[in-house]
């Protein structure tokens, strides 16, 4: 810890930690050897494992977001890490990680809180941050895994408010993907007409009697 590390009295960065989720009524186990707690949490989507862990010499306060899936199917995992990378692509915070070799899907996301004492505002923006930006994503890791969504069309709807408040405020949007060709309909020719077909009734004159007789045609002998 810093030189000049806020005062806690007798009370321990970990100790504010657990009495804020005790004094919001949460349910939780904690490990004070590890200075961190869990608990299981529903959002609008899905529940999620959470942890929240003091790390650094309590210098870093920690929150993990779990993912209730995991992208166990190798042939499926690239396109889940490639949402994931999408989600995180302009990110002001945190970040969404996977382990390659499991699947497993988290949000995690840290605030550095050396020079200033840890309190229950610090505690339940990481904590609310990191939840509701897991469950925000949460529909496109589902969408790729389970719907057959592209990766991303998955993260385009998860952002639509955002996308519609840009419009709204005059906001140049996004560039709309391009419309797939048009297929052309090839019309089946006509058959073509065997000259040799023709009918010799269908030579008018050429071998009419009256019309040799008539004509001036040539003598029968």
């Amino acid at each position: 810890m810093s030189e000049e590390s806020p005062s806690y009295g007798a009370v321990t960065p970990f100790d504010v930690l657990v009495n804020h989720f005790e004094s919001n009524n949460f349910r939780f186990q904690t490990d004070p050897a590890g200075k961190s707690l869990q608990l299981f949490i529903t959002g609008d989507c899905a529940v999620y494992n959470c942890r929240l862990q003091l790390t650094h010499d309590d210098d870093l306060l920690q929150a993990r977001v779990h993912c209730p899936v995991s992208a166990r199917d190798i042939k499926i995992r690239p396109l889940v890490a490639e949402v994931l990378a999408r989600a995180n692509h302009g990110m002001s915070i945190g970040n969404f990680d996977i382990d390659m070799d499991s699947g497993d899907i988290s949000y995690h996301l840290g605030q550095v809180i050396r020079d200033r004492a840890l309190d229950d505002e610090t505690i339940g923006g990481v904590f609310s941050a990191a939840l509701s930006t897991a469950d925000r994503y949460f529909p496109a890791i589902m969408r790729v895994m389970f719907a057959g969504h592209t990766p991303a069309d998955a993260v385009y709807l998860s952002e639509l408010d955002v996308h519609a408040a840009n419009i709204e405020t005059g906001e140049d949007p996004p560039a709309p993907a391009p419309a797939p060709p048009k297929p052309v309909v090839k019309r089946p020719r006509a058959p073509r007409k065997d000259p040799r077909s023709t009918m010799t009734s269908d030579l008018p004159g050429l071998f009419d009697d009256n019309a040799n007789r008539e004509g001036g045609g040539s003598r029968r002998e």
